[in-house]
């Protein structure tokens, strides 16, 4: 502010002035005096109290201060403190001064766009972080950066900060970052910077399943129900998640539509994986591993097995009948039986046999030496089957004779799965001597059955008590009831082979031995 000529006269003035107070509202005028004062020219004027001369070199800086934005003129009035210029109201000069003061924001860059953007979730663990902001910027000071406790690097190109993990950031994980108001500032300007710190926040993606174990195919019986073939399947399956672990999935089977359980072959079934309770969420199956595949093979049909076995008496005398039960049962079970089916029966020995046995409907059928048994159009043997058929034999001669029973294709068919049974029968005339054989001889065979662990003690002690009766009997001379006694071994002996104590060949030795004892003794009578 100074004072400047505007118009020269003859004289100047030489009296004393000062600058009035302004009086404007919303603005300070401030000067320093001399003495290093200051005064605000809009409250107070300029100058002391009594003035001081004009001196047009003399200048003055004011600062404007605005409180408010200000858009007017203000009045500066120069008033002569003397009286003696002779200007009106003492003002020498009155000067309107256009003054403006606008609201000039402060300068800070501002964050455009963040990726992930804040609330996301499903990121991929390892994504690289990066803000873009509006305009070009510099990296002030990384260790102002935040993420968790992240280890990281940071770096800037044009106007992103890219942030970039050192490691894969964790699955299913929500995370916070956080760019501190000095962390990075407008390029070649690191006065500006962000008003305040940034922060935004995403969650990483769940694991995924990447891989499911192979589930072995299985093969089932003929036969086995749909229902049934998924029972044997695994309700489980373990896989491998994409952060590395491993998880363990239910799975819910379903038959392949075409599953036939009577037509062997190999099927398709499938599952639909899902997660157990306790997981459920914690990780994402992807649509290309949500059903596995197994194959379940119907075996083929497997028939039972059979067996002939004969019930022979200890002694069979040449041209008397013998009755000789034989019975035809399951030996072990299957899917089925076999249909169309009779008995074939044959004999060969010395002389003839004649064979004589009535049906279940009372007929009576009789042929020699070799015969059918059942209807000529045959019969379906079921898987689980057991008869006795009491036949009637009759020897012409003395000697060895073998009989044998075959499951054959009706009507004359081939022997079915090699099902036949034999029996080698010994005949012999009323009367004739026949090897020497003792009941030391049959004790020493049972004893032989204790030593090799076949029989217990306690079925060695029945054994020997029916063989004392008889010992006993033969000692008073009762050969019937002696003979009657060694039946009843013989019984015992069967009984221990039908529940599988005795081997069929060891019966049959223990058998042969009491049937010739049982010949002496009939001899003897």
């Amino acid at each position: 502010l100074s004072i400047a000529l505007e118009e020269e006269n003859d004289t100047a003035y030489e009296g004393n002035v000062r600058v009035a107070p302004v009086d404007a509202a919303h603005i300070q005028l401030w000067a320093r005096d001399t003495g290093g004062s200051w005064h605000d020219i809009n409250i107070t004027g300029w100058g002391p109290s009594t003035g001081f001369p004009i001196d047009l070199d003399a200048f003055t800086h004011v600062y404007i201060v605005a409180t408010e934005a200000f858009d007017k003129e203000v009045t500066l009035k120069l008033v002569d403190m003397d009286s003696a210029y002779g200007a009106a109201d003492d003002i020498i000069i009155s000067q309107d001064v256009a003054v403006k003061a606008v609201i000039i924001e402060p300068e800070y860059i501002n964050v455009v766009t963040t990726s992930p953007s804040d609330g996301a979730d499903g990121i991929a663990v390892d994504t690289q972080i990066k803000v873009s902001f509006d305009q070009d910027i510099q990296l002030l000071d990384e260790n102002k950066i935040a993420i968790n406790h992240v280890d990281f690097t940071a770096s800037t190109e044009e106007n992103i900060l890219t942030i970039a993990p050192v490691e894969d950031l964790g699955y299913n994980t929500e995370y916070t970052v956080n760019i501190g108001r000095d962390a990075v500032a407008r390029m070649g300007d690191g006065e500006v910077t962000l008003e305040k710190a940034y922060e935004f926040s995403f969650t990483t993606i769940s694991p995924s399943l990447e891989t499911v174990e192979e589930i072995a195919p299985i093969t089932v019986d003929y036969g086995t129900g749909a229902a049934e073939a998924i029972k044997e399947l695994p309700e489980t399956v373990e896989g491998t998640l994409s952060e590395g672990t491993i998880a363990t999935l239910d799975i819910d089977w379903e038959a392949d539509q075409d599953y036939n359980p009577e037509v062997p072959g190999d099927y398709t079934f499938k599952g639909a994986l899902s997660h157990q309770v306790d997981e459920e969420g914690s990780y994402t199956i992807p649509e290309a591993l949500e059903k596995v595949e197994v194959t379940v093979t119907v075996d083929e049909q497997v028939n039972a097995t059979y067996k002939f076995s004969y019930d022979v008496p200890a002694e069979i005398i040449a041209g008397t009948n013998v009755e000789i039960p034989v019975t035809f049962a399951t030996d072990e079970p299957g899917d089925t039986g076999y249909n169309g089916v009779r008995f074939k029966v044959e004999a060969q020995g010395p002389g003839d046999v004649i064979f004589t046995a009535q049906d279940s409907e009372g007929q009576v059928h009789t042929f020699t030496n070799s015969g059918y048994w059942g209807p000529e159009s045959g019969f379906d043997l079921p898987a689980d089957y057991s008869s006795t058929t009491d036949w009637v034999l009759t020897f012409s001669a003395v000697g060895s004779y073998n009989i044998t029973f075959s499951l054959i294709e009706a009507p004359e068919g081939d022997v079915i799965a090699g099902i036949t049974g034999s029996e080698e029968i010994d005949v012999v005339e009323e009367g004739e001597p026949i090897e020497d054989v003792t009941l030391e001889d049959l004790i020493e065979e049972i004893e032989a059955l204790i030593v090799d662990g076949t029989l217990n003690r306690g079925q060695r002690n029945a054994l020997l008590a029916t063989l004392s009766a008889t010992e006993r009997s033969i000692d008073r001379g009762n050969t019937h009831t002696a003979c009657n006694n060694i039946g009843a071994f013989i019984n015992q002996v069967k009984a221990f082979m039908r529940a599988g104590t005795l081997q069929e060949s060891e019966g049959e030795e223990l058998i042969d031995l009491t049937q010739s004892l049982t010949e002496l003794l009939s001899g003897e009578e």
